[in-house]
């Protein structure tokens, strides 16, 4: 968890250790970086609850499961997950044991935030 606390640190990004992780906010997101003691080379990155079905039951189930379902398709690394209560962006990659994250860190959170914005726009067409 070093390697992203120091990345988190050196660009400026507040985070909080938590049981489970990091959880910092990075350009109006919310994030967690998932602590995998028992593989270190795993890397996940969360963005949680970005849909709430609670808060949008106008909004047929089967709508925002084709949403889900084109980020799936359309992204590389990004993962869009759900449960009975709200929707998660997550990515998932495995690393080197001396990854430079300079080369892929702000990729990723990018990847999720266009991610998030491509869902709203599927579940408004």
């Amino acid at each position: 968890m070093d390697l992203y606390k120091n990345w988190l640190y050196e660009n400026g990004v507040k985070f909080e250790e938590k049981d489970y992780g990091l959880s910092f906010k990075y350009q109006g997101g919310y994030f967690i970086i998932g602590k995998n003691e028992n593989d270190p080379q795993y890397l996940n990155i969360i963005m949680p609850g970005i849909f709430d079905f609670a808060d949008h039951p106008e909004i047929p189930r089967e709508k925002i499961l084709e949403a889900m379902n084109k980020i799936n398709a359309q992204y590389k690394v990004a993962k869009c997950v759900c449960d009975d209560e709200d929707v998660w962006l997550t990515t998932e990659i495995f690393i080197d044991s001396t990854p430079d994250i300079e080369d892929f860190m702000e990729r990723l959170l990018n990847i999720l935030h266009q991610s998030r914005m491509e869902f709203f726009q599927f579940i408004r067409e």
